[in-house]
């Protein structure tokens, strides 16, 4: 399937709990274009999935969020709502945001609910043991990789040439490990 990516502004969307916060990958990003969270964005990516859904009869995946993360439990409403709209929607991607928030709870529920289309991962929750996306450097992640509970990020290891050659993140629960955030 082909991938879209979706780029939000770094900190302005994120929780200030995240680990990344002050060194976030975004900041050695400058080149990429960062898109404001409002009403006009949502409007856009509307009509742009519209006509997505459309042309992609055999299925088109999103990819969110490169930098940036679920802002509202607004939003991430629309993406449920946008699930049920375009039946060739796929979403995966990547968050900050903790089950036990209230837009964690929200995104569990649409991982529940769109199981196969909606592979969002949970950074950094060496709660769970599945849907998470982890760092090499805590020796938890490389805990998991030994009783086989994760599997090291092909891309970051050269065993495949980029996200759309590999798959295994909006392919299986397992947990990915990342060398570097």
């Amino acid at each position: 399937m082909p991938i879209y990516t979706v780029t939000l502004e770094e900190r302005a969307t994120c929780a200030d709990t995240c680990a990344h916060y002050a060194d976030c990958y975004g900041n050695n990003m400058p080149f990429a274009t960062r898109y404001k969270a409002d009403t006009a964005l949502i409007v856009t990516m509307y009509n742009e999935l519209k006509i997505l859904n459309a042309k992609h009869k055999d299925g088109f995946l999103v990819r969110l969020h490169i930098l940036g993360d679920f802002f509202s439990l607004n939003y991430v409403s629309l993406w449920d709502k946008w699930l049920a709209e375009f039946d060739n929607l796929y979403v995966y991607g990547y968050s900050e945001r903790k089950i036990g928030t209230p837009i964690g709870n929200a995104l569990n529920i649409l991982r529940i609910k769109w199981a196969n289309r909606f592979m969002v991962r949970v950074s950094g929750d060496f709660n769970l043991k599945t849907m998470t996306a982890l760092s090499f450097d805590d020796k938890r992640a490389s805990d998991q990789l030994t009783n086989k509970q994760a599997f090291m990020c092909p891309v970051q290891e050269d065993k495949t040439d980029s996200c759309g050659t590999c798959g295994l993140c909006w392919s299986t629960s397992k947990n990915v490990i990342f060398k570097t955030h």
